[in-house]
């Protein structure tokens, strides 16, 4: 049998099969869909009707049935698909680091729930703010900067000639500097707070050692101190997602390369 190349025979199913395959790996890392909650099957059901609508779309490739070659382009497409979709989550993680260093300067670190998403433990407090952004994020149709950005990789390179662009190195790592950064300024005031407040009952504690200020008042005020100041951090968190969505659809594109 043989398994020529050719431009026209099965070129529409050819097309499909790939696209599904970097639009499979980007549904498996990308926020939300990849949580273990959503069912494989949703997924997969998601990524064909994506394939079918995006692929007719894109620019015609030559097409290449035998198994060896077109393994290689699928293992191609599924891997440059996952890096588009861990891209726009390292953008939410911001989420993450601010929630915990909130948490963990707050005296509320030791109140943790089981996170059926990750099925691990999580920080009450880093789950509620993970869970405000995600739903500032799906109110503004941040979403769509991923689809938009999954269909403009498909411009720049159509489905069996996408690889990882690996000039994308550094503006990963500016993107990830700009997250820490970002993370540090809105849990500063939490810090700023709590530190203020056990300097002020280590200092009683100090001069009425018998009334043991800081374990009766001290702890609890640094509670209510860093739940009151992550409240006031909402608008900043807020406005970290509503950044980080922006720049979503040019960071998913920056990663794809023509081979």
């Amino acid at each position: 049998m043989d398994f020529g190349v050719s431009l026209g025979e099965g070129a529409g199913l050819f097309a499909v099969l790939l696209a599904f395959a970097r639009i499979t790996g980007l549904l498996h890392t990308m926020p939300i869909v990849s949580a273990k909650a959503v069912p494989v099957p949703i997924r997969v059901g998601l990524g064909l009707v994506l394939a079918v609508v995006i692929a007719p779309l894109a620019p015609p490739v030559e097409t290449v049935w035998d198994p060896i070659p077109m393994g290689l382009m699928a293992a191609s497409e599924l891997l440059l698909g996952a890096a588009m979709g861990f891209c726009a989550t390292l953008l939410l993680t911001v989420l993450d680091v601010a929630g915990h260093f909130i948490g963990m300067n707050s005296g509320l670190g030791i109140a943790m729930q089981f996170d059926p998403l990750t099925q691990g433990q999580a920080l009450v407090v880093t789950k509620l703010i993970q869970t405000g952004g995600m739903l500032v994020f799906l109110a503004l149709d941040l979403h769509h900067q991923i689809l938009l950005g999954l269909a403009d990789s498909f411009l720049i390179a159509p489905a069996g000639s996408g690889v990882l662009a690996l000039t994308a190195g550094g503006t990963m790592s500016a993107v990830m500097g700009g997250l820490l950064a970002d993370a540090m300024r809105i849990s500063m005031p939490v810090v700023a707070a709590v530190l203020f407040l056990n300097l002020v009952s280590a200092l009683v504690t100090r001069f009425a050692q018998q009334m043991n200020i800081y374990f009766s008042v001290g702890l609890p005020a640094n509670a209510m101190a860093g739940l009151f100041a992550a409240a006031l951090c909402v608008p900043a968190i807020a406005a970290a997602v509503v950044a980080a969505g922006g720049g979503m659809r040019d960071l998913i594109a920056s990663v794809v390369g023509l081979g």
